[in-house]
């Protein structure tokens, strides 16, 4: 959506966007028992979404001043709707984690273990708690 206000002198654009690519050009990890580490394959679905909203305003227009003011706004995200439709036993399709790539998640993601801490071997009763 395009607006103008104050006879053009407040313009600006409104864009909200749904987005679904689907068949997306990935390298899957496989097992190196196969003398290689990945394949590429044509599979996938993401969603991304958003807002973006640009405002731009002639502050003081004279003959020989000119002051004009530009404001950018804009939210995305994306999500993994699919990869390689591999369901577990409980229906849901599988997450690559090799990848650090989950179902519902953002492409990106920090990914790690959590790390509770270090046992040593005199501490083994707590640990076994």
């Amino acid at each position: 959506m395009d607006f103008a206000l104050l006879e053009s002198r407040i313009t600006g654009d409104l864009n909200i966007y749904r987005t679904n690519t689907y068949d997306l050009l990935l390298n899957r990890s496989i097992s190196p028992v196969h003398g290689i580490t990945s394949i590429t394959q044509n599979i996938g679905e993401t969603q991304n979404s958003g807002v973006e909203l640009s405002i731009n305003s002639r502050n003081i227009v004279k003959n020989d001043f000119r002051w004009n003011t530009s404001v950018n706004f804009s939210f995305g995200q994306n999500k993994i709707v699919s990869l390689y439709g591999e369901l577990d036993e409980q229906g849901n399709e599988i997450d690559d984690v090799a990848n650090a790539w989950f179902i519902g998640k953002p492409i990106r993601v920090n990914y790690d273990f959590l790390w509770e801490g270090t046992w040593q071997e005199s501490e083994a009763e707590a640990a076994a708690k």
